[in-house]
C-alpha cells in the first residue's frame, strides 16, 4: 500500500471510529450507593430512627426508611443506644467533558528484508458527540453547564458518644427529576445497606 493511501485509510478510521464509538457506549448509572461499617452491628438491630430537618418531606421519607428497615428485622426503639440520622441534600455539580477513550491505529505493514517499513501511526480520541467532538473540538458550553446532584445519607451513631457505626451515602443524577421523588424511589436500597458495606453500586 502506497503512503498515500495509508494516511486515507487511517483518516476514514479517524472519521468513523467517533460515530461508532458513540453508538455502542452503555448507558452510565444515574448515580452510586457507598457504604461502609464502622464496627460490626449486632442483630437484631436495635435503633431510632431520625430525620435531620423535620419538614413534611423529610418525614415521610423517614417513614419509608422505617418501614422497609423493620421489614428486614430491625427493631425501631425510641430509646435505642443507637441513632440513625437521615438527611436529603441537593447539590450543583458543574459538567466535565468525558475523557476520550484514546486509541493507537497502526496501518500498513513492515519489510524487514528491506530493513524499511511502509506504516502509519494514528493517535486519536474516538469519543464524539454533538457538542464535544473530534472534528468540531470541545465546546466551552459544555463545561459552563450544570446538573443537580441528589445526596441522600444515613448515618447510624452511638448515641453515648456519638461514634460512627455505619455510614451509607446514595449520589444520583437528578436530571431534573424532583429531589424527593428520586430519592422515595432508592431509599429502600439505602435502608437494605444498613450494617454492611458496599462499594459503589450502580443505581439505575
Amino acid at each position: 500500500m502506497s503512503r498515500k493511501g495509508v494516511l486515507f485509510l487511517a483518516l476514514a478510521i479517524t472519521l468513523v471510529a467517533p460515530a461508532y464509538a458513540e453508538d455502542n457506549a452503555a448507558a452510565p448509572p444515574r448515580g452510586y450507593l457507598t457504604a461502609f461499617a464502622c464496627e460490626t452491628l449486632t442483630t437484631p438491630l436495635q435503633l431510632k430512627v431520625e430525620a435531620m430537618d423535620n419538614t413534611d418531606q423529610n418525614l415521610r421519607l423517614k417513614d419509608v426508611l422505617v418501614q422497609r428497615l423493620q421489614k428486614n428485622g430491625a427493631q425501631i426503639i425510641d430509646s435505642s443506644p443507637q441513632v440513625l440520622s437521615l438527611e436529603v441534600a441537593v447539590a450543583r455539580q458543574a459538567t466535565r467533558n468525558k475523557p476520550g477513550d484514546m486509541v493507537d491505529v497502526r496501518v500498513g505493514g513492515e519489510k524487514p528484508e528491506e530493513g524499511t517499513s511502509d506504516y502509519a501511526r494514528v493517535r486519536m480520541n474516538i469519543w464524539s458527540s454533538t457538542r464535544d467532538s473530534l472534528l468540531t473540538g470541545r465546546q466551552p458550553s459544555v463545561e459552563e453547564e450544570g446538573f443537580d446532584v441528589l445526596r441522600l445519607r444515613a448515618s447510624l451513631n452511638s448515641r453515648a458518644d456519638g461514634r460512627c457505626l455505619w455510614q451509607g451515602e446514595i449520589i444520583e443524577n437528578l436530571d431534573g427529576e424532583d429531589a424527593y421523588g428520586a430519592a422515595a424511589k432508592v431509599i429502600s436500597q439505602l435502608a437494605d445497606a444498613v450494617g454492611q458495606a458496599v462499594n459503589r453500586k450502580p443505581i439505575n
